[in-house]
């Protein structure tokens, strides 16, 4: 009996030492995946503990998830991607209030809010947020926070002063879409806030 049994493990040592190397790429196959989902899981949990020191943790949360690159961003990845949507959401508010600036008949009160718009959002986008993302490449945290500071007051000017002029019963999509800007500029800020 003594013997069978030692056979039995004779056996199964030979059959485990000589099985074919696919067997084993099987079993190991789903490890590269499994870390994979685990950095993304890290890369979520990342996203939701930098939005919830924000002021809209559901928008951040949104507007960062909408960019692959935070998947695999750290906090100050996270900082320049939610800069890039400010910087491309500017450049979109420029535009459109150009295009409203064609209407032959606009109030001309309104006229002068949107030219102070294109004016703000054209320095928010080629001055202020293009600094801001320098200086946290460079991590030099304080000047980005003064830049960032400074592109947000200037993209609350548009909204404040369009307001000022009765825009908001006749110009809704223009105010509606600059506090857009202005709420992605102030998550931005939150962000810059807390890498130092």
């Amino acid at each position: 009996m003594k013997k069978m049994v030692s056979f039995a493990w004779l056996l199964i040592l030979v059959a485990v030492a000589f099985r074919p190397d696919h067997c084993l790429a099987k079993r190991r196959a789903p490890a590269p995946a499994t870390a994979a989902a685990q950095s993304n899981d890290n890369n979520i949990d990342l996203i939701h503990k930098t939005c919830a020191l924000t002021e809209d943790f559901h928008q951040c949360v949104a507007l960062l998830q909408s960019d692959p690159g935070s998947l695999t961003a750290d906090q100050k990845g996270l900082a320049r991607i939610m800069l890039n949507i400010a910087l491309r959401e500017a450049k979109n508010a420029e535009s459109d209030v150009k295009e409203l600036l064609k209407d032959p008949s606009l109030n001309p009160a309104i006229k002068q809010c949107f030219l102070t718009c294109v004016n703000v959002y054209e320095l928010a986008s080629t001055v202020y947020i293009p600094a801001t993302i320098n200086s946290v490449n460079s991590d030099s945290y304080a000047d980005a926070r003064k830049e960032g500071s400074d592109a947000f007051t200037s993209i609350q000017t548009c909204g404040r002063d369009l307001y000022k002029a009765g825009g908001s019963s006749k110009e809704p999509a223009v105010l509606d879409k600059n506090k857009f800007v202005a709420s992605i500029a102030t998550l931005s800020l939150g962000i810059i806030y807390q890498l130092g």
